[in-house]
Protein backbone atom coordinates (compact mmCIF):
# COMPACT_ATOMS: atom_id res chain seq x y z
CA UNK A 1 0.00 0.00 0.00
CA UNK A 2 1.32 3.31 -1.22
CA UNK A 3 0.10 5.77 1.59
CA UNK A 4 -3.15 7.85 1.68
CA UNK A 5 -3.91 10.94 0.91
CA UNK A 6 -6.64 13.79 1.02
CA UNK A 7 -7.48 16.07 -2.02
CA UNK A 8 -9.87 18.39 -0.58
CA UNK A 9 -9.66 22.06 -0.30
CA UNK A 10 -10.43 23.40 3.29
CA UNK A 11 -11.07 19.78 4.80
CA UNK A 12 -13.28 19.61 8.08
CA UNK A 13 -11.66 17.50 10.52
CA UNK A 14 -14.67 14.51 9.77
CA UNK A 15 -13.15 14.41 6.12
CA UNK A 16 -9.81 14.10 7.24
CA UNK A 17 -11.07 11.18 10.18
CA UNK A 18 -12.77 9.64 7.31
CA UNK A 19 -10.05 9.32 4.62
CA UNK A 20 -7.48 8.61 7.63
CA UNK A 21 -9.21 5.81 9.71
CA UNK A 22 -7.59 2.82 10.70
CA UNK A 23 -10.52 0.38 9.60
CA UNK A 24 -9.11 1.24 6.11
CA UNK A 25 -6.16 -0.29 6.90
CA UNK A 26 -2.53 0.07 6.39
CA UNK A 27 0.04 1.08 9.10
CA UNK A 28 -0.06 4.21 11.78
CA UNK A 29 1.68 6.59 10.53
CA UNK A 30 2.41 9.97 11.45
CA UNK A 31 -0.41 12.36 9.53
CA UNK A 32 2.02 14.71 7.36
CA UNK A 33 1.45 18.08 4.84
CA UNK A 34 3.62 19.09 1.79
CA UNK A 35 2.01 21.77 -0.24
CA UNK A 36 2.43 19.36 -3.46
CA UNK A 37 0.94 16.60 -2.04
CA UNK A 38 -1.63 17.88 0.47
CA UNK A 39 -2.52 16.46 3.62
CA UNK A 40 -0.57 12.16 3.62
CA UNK A 41 0.93 9.21 4.82
CA UNK A 42 3.01 6.92 3.10
CA UNK A 43 3.36 3.37 4.15
CA UNK A 44 6.52 2.54 2.03
CA UNK A 45 10.02 3.64 2.66
CA UNK A 46 11.13 6.58 0.66
CA UNK A 47 14.55 8.02 -0.07
CA UNK A 48 13.87 11.01 2.21
CA UNK A 49 13.21 8.34 5.07
CA UNK A 50 16.54 6.45 4.57
CA UNK A 51 18.53 9.25 4.60
CA UNK A 52 16.56 10.99 7.56
CA UNK A 53 17.78 7.40 9.63
CA UNK A 54 20.92 7.71 8.69
CA UNK A 55 21.54 10.48 10.12
CA UNK A 56 20.99 13.84 7.22
CA UNK A 57 20.40 17.00 9.24
CA UNK A 58 18.48 17.96 6.29
CA UNK A 59 16.07 15.44 5.65
CA UNK A 60 15.77 15.01 9.44
CA UNK A 61 13.76 19.08 9.61
CA UNK A 62 12.39 18.43 6.22
CA UNK A 63 10.29 15.15 7.94
CA UNK A 64 9.59 17.02 11.26
CA UNK A 65 8.46 20.17 9.23
CA UNK A 66 5.91 17.82 7.50
CA UNK A 67 4.92 16.42 10.97
CA UNK A 68 4.69 19.95 12.33
CA UNK A 69 2.51 21.06 9.29
CA UNK A 70 0.50 18.19 9.58
CA UNK A 71 -0.98 19.08 12.94
CA UNK A 72 -1.43 22.69 11.88
CA UNK A 73 -3.81 21.05 9.30
CA UNK A 74 -5.63 18.96 11.40
CA UNK A 75 -5.84 22.07 14.12
CA UNK A 76 -7.32 24.10 11.27
CA UNK A 77 -9.94 21.42 10.01
CA UNK A 78 -11.06 20.88 14.03
CA UNK A 79 -11.74 25.14 14.11
CA UNK A 80 -13.02 24.59 10.30
CA UNK A 81 -15.52 22.64 12.01
CA UNK A 82 -16.26 23.16 15.55
CA UNK A 83 -15.61 26.86 15.84
CA UNK A 84 -12.53 28.78 16.66
CA UNK A 85 -10.50 28.37 19.30
CA UNK A 86 -11.41 24.26 19.44
CA UNK A 87 -8.03 22.48 18.29
CA UNK A 88 -6.25 24.34 21.12
CA UNK A 89 -8.88 22.78 24.01
CA UNK A 90 -8.63 19.73 22.35
CA UNK A 91 -5.02 19.49 22.22
CA UNK A 92 -4.77 20.54 25.59
CA UNK A 93 -7.29 18.37 27.30
CA UNK A 94 -5.67 15.11 25.88
CA UNK A 95 -2.52 16.36 26.38
CA UNK A 96 -3.47 16.52 30.05
CA UNK A 97 -4.57 12.91 29.66
CA UNK A 98 -0.89 12.38 28.75
CA UNK A 99 -1.01 12.22 25.22
CA UNK A 100 1.41 15.24 22.99
CA UNK A 101 0.01 15.51 19.82
CA UNK A 102 2.03 18.91 19.38
CA UNK A 103 5.22 16.79 17.55
CA UNK A 104 2.97 14.53 15.32
CA UNK A 105 -0.36 13.24 14.64
CA UNK A 106 -1.10 9.50 14.03
CA UNK A 107 -3.62 8.10 12.33
CA UNK A 108 -4.66 6.07 15.75
CA UNK A 109 -5.24 9.28 17.66
CA UNK A 110 -7.75 10.72 14.94
CA UNK A 111 -10.78 9.10 16.94
CA UNK A 112 -9.70 10.42 20.62
CA UNK A 113 -9.30 13.44 18.71
CA UNK A 114 -12.53 13.36 17.41
CA UNK A 115 -14.33 11.97 20.88
CA UNK A 116 -12.83 14.73 22.21
CA UNK A 117 -14.03 17.77 20.12
CA UNK A 118 -17.53 16.27 19.93
CA UNK A 119 -17.29 15.86 23.81
CA UNK A 120 -16.25 19.61 24.52
CA UNK A 121 -18.77 20.99 21.84
CA UNK A 122 -21.52 19.12 23.78
CA UNK A 123 -20.30 20.89 27.37
CA UNK A 124 -20.41 24.14 25.36
CA UNK A 125 -24.02 23.83 24.00
CA UNK A 126 -25.47 22.50 27.60
CA UNK A 127 -23.61 25.25 29.13
CA UNK A 128 -25.20 27.82 26.54
CA UNK A 129 -28.70 26.19 27.20
CA UNK A 130 -28.05 26.52 30.98
CA UNK A 131 -27.06 30.13 30.50
CA UNK A 132 -29.67 31.27 28.06
CA UNK A 133 -32.44 29.76 30.75
CA UNK A 134 -31.10 32.37 33.37
CA UNK A 135 -32.44 35.60 30.90
CA UNK A 136 -36.03 34.11 30.95
CA UNK A 137 -38.58 36.31 32.70
CA UNK A 138 -39.80 32.76 34.47
CA UNK A 139 -36.64 32.87 37.09
CA UNK A 140 -35.40 36.94 36.15
CA UNK A 141 -38.55 37.99 37.82
CA UNK A 142 -37.88 35.75 40.72
CA UNK A 143 -34.73 37.61 42.38
CA UNK A 144 -33.38 35.83 44.98
CA UNK A 145 -37.32 34.58 46.24
CA UNK A 146 -37.26 31.08 45.58
CA UNK A 147 -40.62 30.42 46.72
CA UNK A 148 -42.39 32.88 44.14
CA UNK A 149 -44.65 31.53 42.20
CA UNK A 150 -42.81 31.98 38.63
CA UNK A 151 -40.91 28.82 40.19
CA UNK A 152 -43.23 26.51 39.11
CA UNK A 153 -43.60 28.24 35.71
CA UNK A 154 -39.64 28.12 35.34
CA UNK A 155 -39.88 24.22 36.14
CA UNK A 156 -42.92 23.36 33.50
CA UNK A 157 -40.16 25.30 30.57
CA UNK A 158 -37.19 24.54 32.07
CA UNK A 159 -37.58 20.72 33.99
CA UNK A 160 -34.12 19.71 32.32
CA UNK A 161 -32.29 22.62 32.81
CA UNK A 162 -33.47 22.73 36.49
CA UNK A 163 -32.47 19.23 37.37
CA UNK A 164 -29.42 19.63 35.24
CA UNK A 165 -26.11 19.27 37.61
CA UNK A 166 -24.92 22.41 37.08
CA UNK A 167 -27.95 24.01 38.45
CA UNK A 168 -27.71 21.97 41.50
CA UNK A 169 -24.13 23.02 41.54
CA UNK A 170 -24.94 26.31 42.43
CA UNK A 171 -25.54 27.76 46.34
CA UNK A 172 -29.05 28.60 45.74
CA UNK A 173 -30.07 25.39 44.50
CA UNK A 174 -28.38 23.61 47.31
CA UNK A 175 -29.74 25.70 50.17
CA UNK A 176 -33.06 25.83 48.63
CA UNK A 177 -33.16 22.23 47.63
CA UNK A 178 -36.37 21.31 49.07
CA UNK A 179 -38.36 24.11 48.02
CA UNK A 180 -37.20 23.34 44.52
CA UNK A 181 -37.21 19.43 44.89
CA UNK A 182 -40.77 19.95 46.03
CA UNK A 183 -41.81 22.12 42.73
CA UNK A 184 -39.85 19.61 40.89
CA UNK A 185 -41.37 16.41 42.06
CA UNK A 186 -44.94 18.16 42.07
CA UNK A 187 -44.57 19.20 38.12
CA UNK A 188 -44.02 15.51 37.52
CA UNK A 189 -46.97 14.41 39.60
CA UNK A 190 -49.65 17.14 38.38
CA UNK A 191 -48.52 15.48 34.46
CA UNK A 192 -49.21 12.23 36.06
CA UNK A 193 -52.65 13.26 37.40
CA UNK A 194 -53.75 14.98 34.16
CA UNK A 195 -52.90 12.29 32.18
CA UNK A 196 -54.40 9.71 34.42
CA UNK A 197 -51.21 7.01 33.26
CA UNK A 198 -47.82 6.55 34.55
CA UNK A 199 -44.97 5.54 31.96
CA UNK A 200 -41.67 4.73 32.51
CA UNK A 201 -40.30 8.48 31.34
CA UNK A 202 -42.78 9.93 34.76
CA UNK A 203 -41.20 7.62 36.94
CA UNK A 204 -37.52 8.38 35.61
CA UNK A 205 -38.10 12.33 35.75
CA UNK A 206 -39.60 11.74 39.15
CA UNK A 207 -36.44 10.45 40.92
CA UNK A 208 -34.38 13.00 38.66
CA UNK A 209 -36.49 15.33 40.22
CA UNK A 210 -35.99 14.03 43.65
CA UNK A 211 -32.51 13.09 44.04
CA UNK A 212 -30.66 16.49 44.50
CA UNK A 213 -32.91 17.20 47.99
CA UNK A 214 -32.53 13.58 49.24
CA UNK A 215 -28.86 13.51 48.05
CA UNK A 216 -29.05 16.95 50.45
CA UNK A 217 -30.98 15.36 52.93
CA UNK A 218 -29.51 12.07 53.42
CA UNK A 219 -32.46 9.93 52.17
CA UNK A 220 -32.93 7.41 49.81
CA UNK A 221 -35.85 7.03 46.75
CA UNK A 222 -36.16 3.16 45.38
CA UNK A 223 -38.70 3.77 41.91
CA UNK A 224 -40.10 0.48 40.51
CA UNK A 225 -40.19 0.63 36.41
CA UNK A 226 -43.32 0.99 34.97
CA UNK A 227 -44.97 -2.09 33.55
CA UNK A 228 -45.33 -2.50 29.84
CA UNK A 229 -49.10 -3.81 30.00
CA UNK A 230 -52.09 -1.54 29.70
CA UNK A 231 -52.07 2.19 31.87
CA UNK A 232 -52.61 2.03 35.59
CA UNK A 233 -54.48 4.75 37.25
CA UNK A 234 -52.55 7.27 38.63
CA UNK A 235 -54.16 7.36 41.72
CA UNK A 236 -53.33 3.91 42.82
CA UNK A 237 -50.27 3.85 41.59
CA UNK A 238 -48.62 7.46 42.68
CA UNK A 239 -49.15 6.32 46.39
CA UNK A 240 -46.42 3.93 46.31
CA UNK A 241 -44.23 4.89 43.09
CA UNK A 242 -41.68 6.16 45.35
CA UNK A 243 -40.96 4.82 48.69
CA UNK A 244 -38.30 6.86 51.19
Amino acid sequence: MSGIQLNIQAPTFSHIRDQFSMERGGNDHTIRFQDARGIYTSDKASLTSVKAFFGFGAQLEARATKRESGVDQIEQAIDRQYGAGMADRVLQDIGMHGRDLSGGIKRSDLERIGRTADGLAKADRERAQFDATWTDPSITEMGNNLNHPRLDSFVRNYFEVATHPRFWSTTSARSNAETIGSVLSMSVLNRIGQSGTIRQQDLDDLSKAMRPFQRDAGHTMDCPAAPRSADISSDRRTKRACRN
